[in-house]
């Protein structure tokens, strides 16, 4: 019996010798997939005998060898990979990427021990049984079944390439193989007026800086910077682009026009050609001369011109009632000028969390009664709850709370997830009583909970007085809310003298004014008055903090760090566009943002130049540089 086991133990190791060996192999080889000998499209027509199953079963057996050959491949290398680091194997990522491994094992193992005992019990005579059988096991062993996990960035230079940032590894989540990529220098030109050095995007690697070769064009040979470029500097305030003229690099040729002086500005696609760049300096649609716009599309698309847009406000703004004048929302949307942009425009307004409070109790529908349920005050609440939607932009947050007895810490979901909250809105059942002291104080929760927004706000929507023992409780909340920077809105449906007056002190209460209690007479008045909750000067208006933008190396900034980039106090609010590139970034979304246009290139800078905003920045030796860097990246050639 012993010598039968130690026999069948060695003719086990030579199989798992031999299995691991080529899972090795195939663990390494990112080309390769998972053991399949035949196409899993073609092997599950017709009748199927033992002889079928038998091989079947054998690669299964042999995908379970494979199973912990890939375990070890990935393990070993995640060890020595995080060894090769300075804070070693202890730290919780490497704990967490060990335990993965080995649950995926387990999973691994756990498949295919399962799908060979299927196949050894199936009933031939069963065919469509038996061909769903086998598909779902050659599936398991298909090049489909591959999901790889993140990238995992290795920590040694494997082959003397500098670009260790693009060298990386990722592991299957289903059987642990690894794909290996290796990385490549992305090489481009650093330039300035004196020379040019090329230098690797993903890394430091840089060639010695050379003079230009510079042609009769004034433009360098190697890297088509220009010297020697003509600029064309279109403001709509006189004077607003001094300072911005004063930052770009001497020797280019600058020329600035007002976009009111019908007389210098141009008049043709032409006219346009003159000049090898185009800044517009808080020009508006609006600001630009009937047919500008069609101009200005045919020079960068079709004749590859560069074109920089730069932001600002209109005469009369102030912090307190902020009027932008480019990057002006309604002004841009469906124009030429806006489908230009590699972002875009949003309205300037601050991201807000909202928590609806919808009361539920017995008064809010007379079911018992016979009342229809499109006629009560609880269907006009839900109405007025999605109505609010149509009020909030896509990375606004909503959240949905029943009136009752106890209360949970409500879910806040933003706006792109509108059928979650649709469906929480739905859930909301009548019943429960009208206790306002845990609603306000589960909504304080729920909202301070949520880092994502600026803003935050409460609509309370009830039919009467709250049911709690002492009014002081929901009072103190609310006073609590407003400490919190949270703002409040009521909306009383139907609501009698008294009651209006208790629900004006829970109002004042929670840091508004009496305006914020609304008087809805009948439910059909409910929707307009909870989406104009929304539409609060305090809530909507807009704050702007000094920040310093992010960004990562590249062709704009490849040496300057994250400390060095000089502070801006505000910025326009846009999305990236599909295939524009994000330099420069706020938590307002992109900052600096550029594309290729057809033939020519446009980049946005969303915030002003004129030193509103931009003050720190146009007064430092970082500022200029970027800016000229973004002046050199648009030029035709660059």
């Amino acid at each position: 019996m012993k010598k039968s086991i130690r026999v069948f133990a060695f003719l086990l190791a030579i199989l798992m010798t031999f299995t691991l060996t080529g899972c090795r192999e195939f663990a390494t080889d990112p080309s390769t997939t998972h053991p399949s000998e035949s196409d899993p499209a073609n092997s599950t027509s017709g009748k199927y005998d033992t002889e079928d199953i038998s091989a079947l079963i054998a690669k299964l057996q042999a995908a379970t060898s494979g199973a912990v050959g890939n375990y070890t491949e990935a393990m070993d290398l995640i060890t020595a990979d995080y060894e090769g680091r300075p804070e070693g194997t202890g730290t919780p990522e490497f704990k967490k990427l060990a335990a993965d491994l080995m649950q995926t094992r387990e999973d691994r193992l756990a498949s295919l021990s399962g799908m060979i005992r299927d196949l050894k019990s199936l009933d031939l005579s069963a065919t469509a049984t038996v061909a769903a059988k086998i598909s779902e096991a050659e599936n398991m062993l298909s090049a489909d079944h591959h999901a790889y996990g993140d990238k995992i960035l290795h920590s040694r230079n494997v082959e003397g390439t500098p670009c260790i940032a693009a060298d990386y590894y990722q592991i299957c989540t289903k059987c642990n193989a690894v794909k290996w990529s290796k990385g490549e220098h992305q090489w481009y030109y650093s330039r300035n007026m004196d020379e040019h050095q090329k230098c690797c995007r993903m890394c430091i690697a840089t060639f010695t800086a050379v003079p230009h070769d510079v042609n009769d064009h004034g433009q360098c040979t190697v890297c088509n910077y220009k010297l020697k470029a003509n600029i064309l500097i279109i403001e709509n305030i006189d004077g607003e682009s001094d300072k911005l003229s004063s930052m770009i690099d001497s020797g280019h040729t600058l020329t600035v026009v007002n976009v009111k002086d019908s007389e210098k500005m141009p008049a043709s696609v032409e006219d346009l050609q003159n000049y090898d760049e185009v800044i517009l300096v808080n020009i508006a649609n609006r600001d630009m001369p009937q047919g500008f716009d069609k101009l200005l599309q045919s020079y960068v698309q079709d004749f590859g011109g560069g074109l920089l847009t730069v932001g600002g406000n209109t005469a009369d703004s102030t912090p307190d009632n902020y009027k932008p004048n480019a990057y002006d929302k309604a002004d841009m949307q469906g124009t030429v000028y806006q489908d230009m942009l590699p972002v875009d425009i949003m309205d300037p307004m601050s991201s807000i969390g909202v928590l609806i409070i919808i009361d539920s109790s017995g008064s809010m529908w007379d079911r018992n009664g016979g009342e229809p349920w499109k006629k009560s005050k609880l269907y006009a609440a839900k109405q007025g709850a999605e109505a609010c939607l149509g009020q909030l932009q896509d990375d606004d947050y909503v959240g949905i709370l029943g009136l009752s007895d106890s209360y949970e810490i409500s879910k806040l979901y933003p706006l792109s997830q509108k059928g979650k909250i649709l469906s929480e809105i739905d859930a909301i059942e009548l019943g429960g009583g009208t206790i306002f002291e845990g609603a306000l104080a589960s909504a304080r929760k729920a909202l301070l909970a949520n880092t994502e927004v600026d803003r935050r706000h409460i609509i309370l929507i009830t039919d009467g007085l709250p049911g709690d023992p002492n009014p002081e409780m929901y009072l103190q909340q609310a006073r609590m809310n407003a400490q919190a920077g949270i703002t409040m809105s009521i909306v009383g449906i139907n609501c009698d003298n008294f009651e209006q007056r208790e629900m004006r002190k829970l109002a004042e209460a929670g840091g508004g004014e009496e305006k914020h209690f609304y008087d809805a007479a009948d439910a059909a008045s409910v929707s307009a008055l909870m989406q104009e909750a929304l539409r609060l000067t305090e809530l909507r208006g807009i704050t702007f903090d000094r920040f310093i933008p992010d960004f990562s190396p590249s062709f704009i900034l490849p040496e300057m760090s994250q400390e060095q980039m000089p502070p801006l106090d505000g910025t326009y609010r846009s999305k990236l566009k599909d295939g524009a590139a994000e330099i420069l970034s706020s938590r307002y979304g992109p900052l600096y943002a550029q594309w290729s246009y057809g033939k020519g290139k446009v980049g946005s800078f969303m915030c002003d130049l004129n030193g509103n905003w931009s003050s720190d920045f146009l007064n430092s030796e970082e500022g200029a540089e970027l800016l000229n860097n973004i002046i050199i990246a648009l030029f035709a050639g660059s």
